[in-house]
């Protein structure tokens, strides 16, 4: 990515910082405007489908999703070096994805901080922000 921030701030003669917020700011609007039409709400009817169907594949009762994440490699910035040092040894930010049963993405979170684990990112995910809040697997009265 630092090749194509570099080629876009010579491009529009901006620095690589500011190239770097441009297209930040570009790809969180075309989530916000498009990811609506891509992955559609998750409701308390898709937590329950998706449950009926884990279990029919797997065997595994009141599974509503999984969740996975990857490190995307980046140049990090003299002033946040260290947050974005991951355990694996190199600058990253996490794509945390949340798929069904057919691995079709119910959501996703990407950009977070490399030194972050897996389960920060989870808590601070509007998924798991309804888990805490009460929506459990036993409020689904799946059955």
């Amino acid at each position: 990515m630092g090749n194509y921030l570099l080629m876009c701030a010579d491009l529009y003669r901006m620095s690589k910082g500011a190239a770097s917020i441009a297209v930040r700011e570009m790809c969180a609007a075309i989530v916000d405007v498009f990811g609506p039409l891509v992955i559609p709400p998750y409701t308390l009817e898709r937590a329950k489908k998706n449950s009926v169907e884990f279990e029919a594949l797997w065997e595994i009762p009141y599974i509503i999703g999984a969740v996975d994440g990857s490190h995307i490699p980046v140049i990090a910035s003299a002033m946040d070096a260290e947050a974005y040092y991951n355990r694996k040894g190199f600058h990253s930010v996490i794509l945390q994805g949340i798929v069904d049963v057919r691995c079709l993405f119910l959501d996703f979170h990407f950009g977070w901080a490399g030194a972050l684990h897996d389960y920060a990112i989870f808590k601070n995910s509007r998924e798991g922000q309804h888990l805490i809040a009460g929506l459990t697997l036993q409020t689904l009265q799946i059955n």
